[in-house]
C-alpha cells in the first residue's frame, strides 16, 4: 500500500533478488494474445531490440516505485540484427533476451512451480 519498504536500506537489499526475478518472468514470460504483456516491452521487441538488463533501484521517485518497484529494463538494438529480431518476435512471439533476463525468469518460474506443487 505505501513504498516505505524503499527506505529500508537491508529491506532493499533483501528483496533485490526476489525483485528482479519477478521482473524478469514479467517482462520476459508474460504475454497478451502471444506477445509481451508490458507495451514498453512490446513495443522495442516489436522494433527490433534485445531485452538487455534489468536495473534494481534505477528509478527510486515516488512514481517509479509505485510503477515498478523502482526497477527498470534496457533494450539494446544491435542495428545489424534489428530487422531479423523484429520479424522473429511479430512472426514466433518469442522475445529476444540477453541470458541473464532468460536465467531470472527461469529461476522465478521454478519458485512459482515449486510453490504450486507444496
Amino acid at each position: 500500500a505505501t513504498n516505505s519498504w524503499a527506505q529500508d536500506e537491508a529491506l532493499r537489499a533483501c528483496l533485490q533478488k526476489p525483485f528482479k526475478r519477478l521482473c524478469a518472468y514479467y517482462l520476459y514470460t508474460e504475454k497478451r494474445r502471444g506477445y509481451a504483456l508490458n507495451s514498453v516491452a512490446h513495443f522495442h521487441l516489436k522494433n527490433g531490440a534485445v531485452m538487455w538488463r534489468l536495473n534494481y533501484e534505477a528509478d527510486m521517485t515516488p512514481r517509479g516505485l509505485s510503477n515498478s518497484c523502482g526497477m527498470m529494463v534496457n533494450y539494446r538494438y544491435f542495428l545489424p540484427d534489428a530487422e531479423n529480431n523484429s520479424r522473429h518476435y511479430q512472426e514466433t512471439m518469442k522475445i529476444a533476451a540477453d541470458s541473464s533476463i532468460v536465467r531470472l525468469a527461469d529461476a522465478a518460474a521454478d519458485v512459482m512451480n515449486n510453490t504450486r506443487q507444496q
